[in-house]
Parts: structure tokens; sequence; C-alpha cells
């Protein structure tokens, strides 16, 4: 569930990144980690809130991800949006 690529990226943010609200339901569902942070320090939420993916957005925020989550340029969610 956990798997990571090259980037850092787990499958829940590629599914949050790309708009598959569907996916990311199911995965959190499954146990994934809401707040995990790629190689930059980008959550699911964070890519989802900068490329305006407002559905995923919402679940997100809904199940509890964390809004303070900082990348390591010191952006967050609501920074990024």
């Amino acid at each position: 569930m956990e798997c990571r690529d090259q980037d850092g990226w787990t499958p829940l943010i590629s599914a949050a990144t790309n708009g598959h609200c569907d996916i990311v339901i199911d995965l959190l569902s499954l146990g994934a980690d809401i707040n995990a942070q790629e190689n930059d320090g980008e959550s699911a939420l964070m890519e989802a809130a900068r490329l305006g993916k407002t559905d995923v957005v919402v679940e997100l925020v809904k199940e509890g991800a964390n809004l303070d989550l900082q990348n390591k340029y010191g952006d967050s969610a609501l920074m990024e949006a």
C-alpha cells in the first residue's frame, strides 16, 4: 500500500494528482497513509489543491488530511491552492 516510486510518490499521491477520487477513496479504505509526503514533501492534499482537483481535496479533508503539513519549501496545501 505504501510502495513508492523514485520520486517518493505513493499510490494515493498519484491518484490524488490525477484526480481519481474513486481510487483515493478506495486507497484510504484500505489504509493508505493520508499524510504521506513524497521526496519534496508534497502530500496528496497538496498536489490535489495545487492542481485544482476539488473533489479529491474535499474527500481528503473530510477523511482528516493534515492541513498544516509543509513541503520542503515551507508551503502548505492552503498556500498551494
